[in-house]
């Protein structure tokens, strides 16, 4: 749980940072809901989301018990992003019924046929970005997710090593870095998203898939 978690972009944006351990979201995400006042008054273990919360999670309302299964996906190790699965539309769920029923597979000995899940499925694709010749020059490619940034950022500081030996929260800028990094000497591993997002341009076009 004290892991550092790549964060989905809307997840990201919401709490200004790239990577988070799931202990630490849960606390900021507890603060956020005591600021607003956003646990039901006749329940206090409910928790009643606003709208830009509602944006991220897709959701009206969760429990404190559910709410670690939302932010499951919105928040993976950059080794391997964790399974979310995609919920088919309404529309396409009856035409898939419709094909399988034409076919004679709808059915069997008089019980519907169970459906199959997608061992496959994952995070939803990510937008990619063209970014900026300095962070290029760090991760080795000028068009990339806002994950994919983040990880290839990891993989040269920890390359370099740069993480500070006393504090591995504290990273300690080379020359490349630095350019990226506002030209700060030293940043912590949670204030590098606000210089990070400079160095994103418009979208590509293109996007990455996780799978």
């Amino acid at each position: 749980f004290q892991k550092e978690l790549v964060l989905s972009s809307e997840l990201a944006a919401f709490l200004d940072r790239d990577t988070m351990a799931r202990t630490e979201i849960v606390k900021k995400m507890w603060e956020y809901f005591k600021a607003k006042e956003l646990q039901n008054p006749k329940d206090k273990r409910e928790i009643l989301l606003d709208e830009p919360l509602q944006a991220i999670f897709k959701v009206k309302k969760f429990t404190m018990f559910s709410m670690n299964k939302h932010i499951t996906k919105h928040a993976w190790t950059p080794e391997e992003p964790l399974p979310s699965p995609k919920k088919a539309k309404p529309a396409a769920k009856k035409k898939a019924q419709a094909k399988v029923k034409s076919e004679g597979g709808a059915e069997k000995g008089g019980k519907k046929a169970k459906k199959e899940k997608d061992p496959n499925a994952r995070k939803a694709k990510q937008p990619m970005h063209f970014l900026s010749a300095d962070l290029t020059a760090v991760v080795g490619s000028g068009e990339m997710s806002r994950p994919q940034v983040s990880k290839n950022i990891w993989v040269y500081i920890r390359e370099k090593g740069l993480q500070n030996p006393s504090d591995k929260r504290e990273i300690m800028c080379d020359d490349k870095l630095k350019k990226v990094m506002g030209g700060s000497d030293t940043v912590t591993m949670f204030s590098m998203n606000k210089f990070i997002g400079a160095h994103l341009g418009e979208k590509s076009g293109r996007s990455h898939d996780p799978n």
